[in-house]
């Protein structure tokens, strides 16, 4: 390559009629003959094509307009012999064709105008098929080579009509090739060649007027053409001119080097026309989108800002046939289509603005019905570019001269047009485009001009949405509150002044409905009809006539009055002032405002003045208008539209700065409607609710201005007209918290101001003059302002307390809870807690009402009463806390003595909790000052058991309340100041016979103080142990004749409850004796005592035998509350007090002891009657069981015995037994049936067995069978109770002792044997587990034993 190269600069040098160099100038001439002969070789026929392209290579860069001529020849011979090689030339001959060619550049472009050179470009141009190899082998066509050199000729310099032939020759190329190679050359070099647009005319006018199968009409065909205008055929889209057309509109659409374009744009609007004159639309889709886009491009260039055009210079605007753009959009559903047309709509707005607001309506119905519903970017990119471009034209339209028919107010209807078309398609719109789509729209539009239009068409199309069968298809009536959500959205996407400027528009609008609706029906005197439309009358009316003329600029737009029933007026109406109401309160716009600066809060003052002032006056039409309609059926509704629009006026105060509410307020309260009045005074509470701190923020005297109107509202209590009792309640309700808000602001700082209002009020609650809810809000205003005023208010109690009091005791007769009575017991919560120190005179008639409704309201889980039941605990902590115990204790006592008195018996427990809550608030030197007193007012207390006639269950209660006081007391006394208290409570139940009764309080007392006191109450308990023992056998009536109470079933009723409480004593002092309380002496004295009540009473019977005297005990059960008391007794209190006895005991020889006690009771056997049966028969059976199989089991376990069983059967016992009750033929011991030998368990239980049943037989003589029966099943249960109860604290001594039990497992197995064969079923079992709960515990099996 380097050498071939090196040639083609030498030949250029020498050849070339370009070279100026001095060195081979007188070589010229001679360079010329040899390049002539050259050529002449080259073109020569006779030369062989292999030496003609090797000639023409390395001529290559040799080159000129002769040149060229002289190569034509060949050029053209190398296509003609193109045919005769099956179109696919060899090599040579591709290389002369290449080089041919390639000799068209700029400097031998005019040889084009020559006949032979264009006939070779031409017959290249089209030759398409024959195959032309290039350089690096790849295969093309001349046609590709042709474009691709000519792609280097400038055509502007030929003339017009070469590059017209040429423009038309790539054309027809261009539509009738099917190679895409030569297709996308050709398109390359109409890119990239400069073109004048009156070629393009020229050749659009052929396709403008094709007709249908190019077919020269007839006279009459065109005759009857002019009459009719005949849409053109389908036929016509085959036609060749018209494919050609097509292919130029192709080139054209984005070609940037374009010249004259003005001259494009009538043809392209004709051929627009023409195909939309086709009947169908889709086969010219593709041709109109190639127009609309060669259009965009022309105007492109006319405009490329969009500015208006000068027509002098370019275009005439007539020849924007807009009108033709809008029905192309309409007459098609080919989104591209809709695109290219919205493009070139938008990019007219700006150049002309005139005929595109004409058509403009068209363009924004057409969106809001197609392009918005598209959810993709590129819609949403038109959208966005039609709203940038024709919606400030519109704005500029009606500021300037151009559009003189369009004013201000045709204006706004304009752009109120526009957004009901947006409007309408608002759910059809993809959820996440609207708010971007909708905040573009008014951002463009001038968001204070329009948004309050859009909202009120959006209430409006929520209103028409929401009427029967006009909800949009595919919609529920669910879903049109998203409209709604949507505008609440919007609407805080801009500034806070737009949406207060909007929402006094809005309302203006609501105040012109409302008048103009008024004198509509004024004006016909009638009522119209819910569904009937409004034109029917007014037609026929001039003065309805004259009203339109005068009507609101927008009536024909915003919710036409003619176009809608009475119905939804109302309902668009209601619907309205909800959305405001919501909009005001919006957390967003409410935050806004917040973030506002004060200047621009500042700002913002004017607004708010007028929307109150707008609101106002609504108020005081609509408040007319329910006093109109009080008794039609629409009085409901205007109700409902009152207090909406009372609410909204709320929301505006809330939003208002703090130093512009009072003077309102003040001015508003002179208003004549009390309805206002009422509104104004809520107005005034919420903006003091919302304050902070009032007196640092403004001039306290504003609002001291404002207490003569209050006090005037609050002083008609009880003179108000019966017809308007209910108004008139809800503003002197009203009033009074307003009172009591300015109070809780001011009152400490100017107590003055507030004294004689507390001293009005006081006085008309002494007079009795405030009744039902106003009482309990007149109450809660004194209340608080004792809070507010503190001891300012301190020479106003003796008015309010006894009207308190008074109030009180009227209201304790309720059945059932009530806002008064919360409210009443409030206020007294309030004073109390204010004012405790300054209620001396009056705490004993508080005490007293406070218990007396604490003991009624009791159910805490009633909602209604819960919040009673909390301050009524909030007012007693109070007074405990924080009253004086010179003035608490006494009051306490004298109120205990009158509900003692009265029989108020439910009401002592909440009077003692006061007192036992005081204790904890008393300093010790309070303590030991009162101690005195405390015990003398706890000893009479004490006595109410013995001196109340009341039943033991109701003398109970009450004495559980004195004694949870006294040992509140008792726990903050010191050992040195309860030792002799204790003593003398001691004393005070023991020392008198009469009052028996005082030990079950003592030991009540005496109980719950060591539940409380715990270890350090052993220290006390032996002063009583000696006692306690002795009332325990008084009470066993195996010990005694007579119960410690006498005789009856009131004393037994007692001695049960006596036994409990001595129980539950010792089972605590033994639980917290860490001390070794229980030595010999003290078990001595209450081992036997406690462990016969598991079988509660002993008999003694003396038998004399061989001059010995043998004591025989017969276990009895203890009769105090049958079977199931004595169970019960037993498992409660029996059973804990023995385990922690033998716990505290901590010796084994005492343990040994109790073991055996207890295991004598395991093997109790209660005779079944208890009457008539000789003692001896249970005594015998019992001592010798237990006897013999001791000796038995002694033996087996290793352990010495005492007795044989031989020696026991030849007792005296026994001989004394067969002396008394001598039995025949006595079977001997041996053998039973079977041959097994039978124990003498056996033998003597069939013995004493017999015994029983001849005594048995005897003692039921007399007696009815059903009682019999009766008398048997019961002794039978009772038995059997005393052996489980047995078996059961055998067991728990086990568990406490653990491994300490095992010494005395040899005595305990006799037992455990006899309770495995026992008779009853249920103690068998209860055997079988106390035997291995004893294996647990010991830690070894049992099993060997038995």
């Amino acid at each position: 390559m380097g050498r071939l190269g090196h040639i083609y600069l030498v030949m250029y040098q020498y050849l070339s009629s370009h070279t100026q160099e001095a060195e081979i100038e007188h070589l010229k001439p001679n360079m010329e003959s040899c390049l002539k002969t050259l050529l002449k070789l080259i073109v020569d026929v006779e030369t062989p094509p292999y030496i003609s392209a090797a000639l023409l290579k390395i001529l290559k860069r040799v080159n000129s307009e002769s040149i060229l001529m002289n190569l034509v020849p060949l050029g053209l011979r190398v296509l003609s012999i193109s045919q005769q090689m099956d179109r696919e030339l060899d090599v040579n001959h591709s290389i002369i064709l290449r080089n041919v060619l390639g000799k068209l550049e700029q400097t031998t472009s005019d040889c084009l105008k020559h006949d032979k050179c264009w006939e070779l470009v031409e017959s290249a141009l089209k030759d398409s098929h024959t195959v032309v190899w290039a350089d690096n082998g790849t295969p093309t066509c001349p046609a590709i080579v042709t474009l691709t050199q000519l792609s280097q000729v400038p055509l502007e310099h030929l003339p017009s009509k070469l590059q017209q032939k040429l423009v038309t020759l790539l054309i027809e190329i261009s539509t009738d090739t099917d190679l895409a190679d030569v297709l996308s050359a050709c398109r390359h070099f109409m890119k990239k060649i400069f073109l004048d647009a009156s070629i393009v005319v020229e050749e659009l006018t052929k396709m403008r007027d094709v007709q249908g199968n190019e077919i020269t009409p007839t006279g009459r065909s065109k005759r009857l053409r002019r009459s009719v205008n005949l849409a053109p055929s389908l036929s016509l889209l085959q036609s060749p001119t018209w494919k050609r057309g097509v292919t130029l509109l192709e080139f054209v659409q984005n070609k940037k080097k374009l010249n004259s374009v003005h001259l494009m744009l009538p043809v392209l609007f004709d051929i627009l026309k023409k195909s939309l004159e086709f009947e169908t639309q889709a086969p010219v889709e593709y041709t109109k989108q190639l127009v609309l886009s060669s259009i965009l491009n022309c105007c492109q260039k006319l405009s490329p800002e969009g500015e208006p055009i000068d027509s002098d210079l370019f275009v005439p605007e007539r020849t924007f046939n807009v009108e033709l753009i809008v029905h192309c959009i309409r007459a098609t559903q080919n989104p591209q289509t809709h695109h290219h047309a919205l493009l070139v709509l938008a990019h007219l707005a700006g150049m002309i603005p005139e005929q595109v607001l004409h058509n403009m309506m068209s363009i924004f119905t057409f969106m809001g019905y197609s392009v918005l519903r598209h959810d993709d970017a590129f819609s949403f990119q038109v959208i966005s570019k039609i709203m940038e471009t024709i919606i400030p034209v519109l704005i500029k339209a009606s500021q300037s001269d151009k559009i003189s028919s369009v004013g201000d107010h045709e204006l706004t209807c304009t752009i109120a047009r526009v957004l009901s078309v947006f409007t309408v398609a608002l759910l059809d719109i993809p959820e996440h485009r609207r708010l971007p789509l909708f905040y573009k729209l008014l951002s463009t539009v001038d968001p204070d001009r329009s948004l309050w239009l859009l909202l009120c068409l959006v209430v409006e199309s929520h209103v028409s949405c929401w009427a029967e069968g006009d909800l949009p298809k595919g919609h529920s009536k669910d879903e049109t509150p998203k409209r709604l959500e949507f505008c609440l959205s919007l609407a805080t996407m801009f500034p806070v002044d737009t949406v207060m400027r909007s929402c006094i528009s809005l309302m203006d609008r609501y105040y012109w409905l409302n008048l103009y609706w008024r004198q509509l029906s004024s004006l016909f005197c009638s009522k119209l009809e819910e569904g009937t439309l409004l034109p029917v009358v007014r037609q026929t009316s001039w003065e309805a006539q004259q009203m339109k003329k005068n009507s609101h600029p927008v009536s024909e737009v915003l919710f036409n009055i003619e176009k809608h029933t009475a119905k939804q007026l109302r309902h668009f109406k209601y619907t309205l002032t909800s959305f405001l109401s919501s909009l005001l309160s919006l957390p967003a716009l409410v935050n806004q405002i917040a973030a506002l600066s004060d200047v621009d809060t500042h700002l913002m003052e004017p607004l708010y003045i007028s929307m109150i002032e707008l609101m106002l006056k609504f108020i005081s039409r609509v408040s007319r208008e329910v006093g109109r309609n009080a008794n039609q059926p629409s009085a409901k509704y205007w109700k409902i539209m009152l207090n909406q629009s009372c609410d909204i006026l709320d929301k505006v105060n809330c939003l208002l700065p703090g130093d512009m509410v009072i003077p309102v307020v003040r001015r508003l309260l002179d208003n004549k409607l009390s309805t206002v009045r009422r509104k104004t005074m809520e107005l005034l509470n919420n903006h003091l609710q919302h304050q902070a701190d009032l007196s640092s923020k403004c001039d306290p005297e504003s609002y001291f201005n404002l207490l003569p109107p209050l006090m005037a509202v609050v002083g008609s209590i009880g003179a108000g007209d019966k017809g308007q009792e209910g108004e008139l309640e809800l503003n002197q309700q009203t009033a009074l918290l307003s009172l009591k808000l300015m109070a809780r602001f001011l009152g400490l700082e100017h107590p003055s101001r507030f004294q004689e209002c507390v001293d009005v009020m006081a006085k008309m609650l002494k007079n009795n003059v405030p009744q039902g809810n106003v009482l309990a809000s007149m109450v809660l205003c004194i209340a608080d302002m004792t809070t507010s005023l503190k001891a300012n208010i301190i020479v106003s109690i003796p008015l309010i307390m006894p009207a308190l009091i008074n109030i009180l005791r009227k209201h304790q007769t309720l059945e059932s809870p009530s806002l008064m009575m919360l409210s009443i017991i409030t206020a007294v919560h309030k004073i109390v807690e204010n004012l405790t120190k300054f209620l001396s005179p009056y705490i004993h008639n508080v005490l007293w009402e406070i218990c007396t409704l604490s003991a009624k309201w009791v159910n805490d889980t009633d909602p209604k009463i819960a919040p009673i039941i909390h301050k009524l605990q909030l007012t007693r902590e109070k007074i405990s806390t924080s009253l004086s115990p010179r003035v608490l204790v006494p009051a306490v006592s004298t109120c205990f003595t009158q509900l003692l008195r009265n029989g108020q018996h439910a009401a002592i427990g909440p009077l003692l909790h006061i007192l036992s809550d005081s204790f904890t608030a008393m300093s010790p030197e309070e303590r030991v000052h009162h101690q005195p007193y405390l015990i003398t007012f706890f000893l009479e207390a004490l006595q109410f058991r013995t001196d109340s006639s009341e039943g033991l269950e109701a003398v109970a209660i009450v004495e559980g309340h004195i004694v949870d006081a006294l040992v509140a007391l008792v726990l903050k006394l010191s050992e040195s100041s309860f030792r002799p208290l204790y003593f003398k409570l001691f004393h005070w139940a023991t020392s008198s016979e009469s009052h028996k009764d005082r030990t079950i309080t003592f030991y009540r007392l005496s109980s719950s103080i060591a539940e409380h006191l715990k270890g350090l109450f052993v220290l006390f308990a032996g002063h009583f142990l000696k006692n306690a023992a002795g009332l325990l056998d008084a009470n066993n009536l195996a010990k005694t004749d007579t119960l410690y109470f006498g005789s009856g079933k009131l004393a037994k009723t007692k001695a049960n409850l006596l036994l409990q409480q001595i129980l539950k004593t010792l089972h605590r002092v033994f639980m917290y004796d860490r001390q070794k309380f229980i030595n010999k002496e003290r078990f001595d004295v209450l081992m036997q005592p406690i462990v016969d009540q598991l079988a509660n009473a002993l008999v003694m019977l003396s038998l004399t035998v061989e001059d010995r005297e043998i004591q025989v005990r017969i276990s009895l059960e203890n009769t105090l509350g049958g079977v199931e008391g004595l169970q019960s007794r037993a498992s409660s209190f029996v059973q804990p007090c023995i385990a922690e006895f033998a716990v505290a005991i901590a010796d084994d020889a005492l343990w040994k002891d109790l073991n055996y006690q207890i295991l004598l009771k395991t093997s109790h056997n209660m005779p079944e009657a208890t009457h008539g049966i000789h003692p001896t028969l249970a005594a015998v059976e019992s001592v010798l069981i237990a006897s013999m199989w001791r000796g038995l089991a002694g033996q087996q376990l290793g352990s010495p015995s005492k007795k044989s069983h031989r020696e026991l059967v030849d007792s005296p016992i026994l001989e004394y037994f067969f002396v008394n009750h001598k039995r025949s033929a006595e079977p001997s011991v041996g053998l039973k049936d079977g041959g097994r030998m039978r124990s003498p368990t056996e033998w003597w239980g069939e013995r004493i067995n017999d015994e029983k049943g001849g005594v048995r037989a005897s003692a039921q003589q007399g007696k009815s069978p059903r009682r019999r029966r009766r008398e048997a099943c019961t002794d039978k249960g009772r038995q059997t109770v005393v052996r489980l109860a047995a078996l059961q604290t055998l067991c728990e001594v086990a568990h406490k002792l653990g491994e300490d039990f095992l010494p005395f497992l040899p005595e305990t197995v006799p037992f455990l044997a006899e309770r495995l064969e026992d008779e009853e079923e249920e103690v068998e079992k209860e055997a079988k587990r106390v035997v291995q709960e004893l294996e647990e515990v010991l830690g070894e099996s049992l099993q060997k034993y038995f």
